[in-house]
């Protein structure tokens, strides 16, 4: 079963392998955190001798999501014990899968985060067996993800086919152009990233965002079989997935993300017959 499978329906959660809804042990009593604005980390400054600031850029910090949960022990009286083996701190990030209405249209969705608190209060309501477990994530990444990614596969070159040929005949044959191009739709509210593959052989492999008019570029020659992947999130480029190519950036090469809404990417590189792969999730705050 593939993580996020048993959520299914409005309140239902999956994290580390625990299910949480109808049907389970578990019900949802409050999630705090999700559909709130993450801190801003602003980049204003004093301004010196006079009133106000010098307005700088603003970026995301993390998000935390505390969630309540109801514990049914009267017939599961491990019940607690799994809900703690779920939630432990220590743990790398891991996607936090549900459907909460609302929140993001009512869609699946994911947050990758990881456990940090957990309050278990012994009282009456432990006594019956009916405790509520108030356990809290961070994420580092404060978007809200759709569950389900977007992608595109065996995308070739920009390549002109055809054209005129001597001596000139009428009607005159221009040709045919291969865009090598696709349109990448982000179905969120805000910028997500985009996860590239070129796959050789393929020379100074690019991809250009003929929305933004940017263009990130790689100084790089991948033989036959090579691949090349490049996550604009992390801003990682990685050949075989261990060695590291970011260094070969060129010139001008400028990291973009997928805004909301549809945009057009071009794949290109100076010579080659290899092809592209991207993979995108939608994104919202």
């Amino acid at each position: 079963m593939a993580v996020g499978d048993t959520v299914t329906e409005d309140w239902d959660l999956e994290f580390n392998g625990l299910a949480i809804g109808e049907g389970t042990p578990f019900l949802v009593a409050l999630v705090e955190g999700l559909a709130d604005l993450p801190a801003v980390r602003s980049g204003d400054q004093t301004l010196l001798r006079t009133d106000g600031l010098w307005a700088g850029d603003d970026f995301l910090g993390g998000r935390t999501i505390t969630i309540s949960v109801e514990v049914d022990q009267r017939t599961t009286t491990t019940a607690f014990d799994q809900l703690a083996a779920a939630f432990v701190p220590g743990q790398a990030e891991q996607p936090l899968v549900m459907q909460i209405p609302r929140v993001a249209g009512g869609a699946k969705i994911r947050v990758n985060a990881r456990a940090r608190r957990r309050s278990a209060p012994i009282n009456l309501e432990w006594l019956y067996d009916l405790p509520v477990i108030v356990v809290e994530l961070d994420a580092t990444d404060p978007r809200v993800y759709a569950d389900t990614p977007t992608s595109i596969s065996g995308l070739g070159l920009a390549a002109a086919t055809g054209g005129l040929t001597w001596p000139l005949t009428w009607p005159l044959d221009w040709g045919t152009f291969n865009s090598g191009t696709f349109t990448a739709s982000n179905a969120g509210t805000y910028a997500t990233p985009l996860m590239f593959t070129f796959s050789g052989p393929l020379e100074r492999p690019r991809v250009e965002n003929l929305t933004q008019s940017r263009t990130l570029e790689f100084d790089v020659s991948l033989a036959a079989g090579d691949t090349l992947v490049v996550d604009t999130g992390a801003r990682t480029a990685l050949v075989g997935g261990t060695a590291s190519r970011s260094g070969t950036m060129t010139a001008g090469s400028e990291w973009f993300l997928l805004g909301a809404g549809t945009e057009t990417i071009r794949f290109a590189a100076n010579s080659g017959s290899g092809t592209l792969a991207a993979e995108w999730r939608s994104a919202w705050i």
